[in-house]
């Protein structure tokens, strides 16, 4: 069972959000029987979150349902392979610089400032790596760590931190392109295969 919930709200895309854990950069995001919910899995097939689309709706149309069960490690794993790295999540336009952008897996826009996250990056020549960020205050931006992990389709995944909480859409912009440079260091130092 899970001992920490996060339930979040975007209203501009009308999606109700809620995560179990630790979900995030490594859960695969799956379609269920109901078209309104998405649910994500863990490498072992555990459920940890799901997400509701056109919340807004709901009223009008009634109570809506589906099952969150849990699946096999080993179709987690095909579904994995058969996707490209962080497909269902959506690179957020605004941050691009030079072809470099960021990609939002969990909501980051909060008034009273959103202190950690997790997203993806996507160089120009469309390869991802998983970014897991954090805002604190003593942090150096140019701090980056490897996290390891056993997904073989992309650059990596890394622990970067922000110089500010985010609050707005421009401040994620600044917050990417203060990490960016290092990023960019990583990128150019990961083995490509031939």
């Amino acid at each position: 069972m899970a001992k920490n919930v996060s339930v979040r709200y975007d209203q501009e895309s009308d999606t109700l959000t809620v995560s179990f854990d630790n979900a995030g950069a490594l859960a695969t995001k799956l379609k269920t029987d109901n078209d309104a919910i998405l649910k994500w899995v863990d490498r072992e097939g555990d459920v940890v979150g799901f997400q509701i689309t056109d919340v807004s709706k709901l009223n009008q149309t009634g109570p809506i349902s589906t099952s969150l069960r849990a699946i096999a490690p080993i179709e987690v794993k095909k579904i994995i392979d058969a996707k490209p790295l962080y497909s269902g999540w959506s690179i957020i336009p605004e941050t691009c610089i030079d072809g470099w952008c960021y990609g939002a897996i969990t909501d980051f826009i909060d008034p009273e400032g959103c202190r950690d996250g997790d997203g993806f990056i996507q160089a120009p020549d469309g390869s991802r790596a998983g970014l897991v960020w954090d805002y604190n205050e003593q942090a150096d931006t140019s701090i980056i760590q490897e996290i390891p992990t056993s997904r073989e389709n992309g650059w990596g995944l890394y622990q970067v931190y922000f110089p500010k909480p985010v609050r707005t859409l421009q401040d994620m912009c600044d917050c990417f392109a203060a990490i960016l440079p290092g990023l960019r260091e990583r990128y150019a130092m990961f083995p490509r295969k031939s």
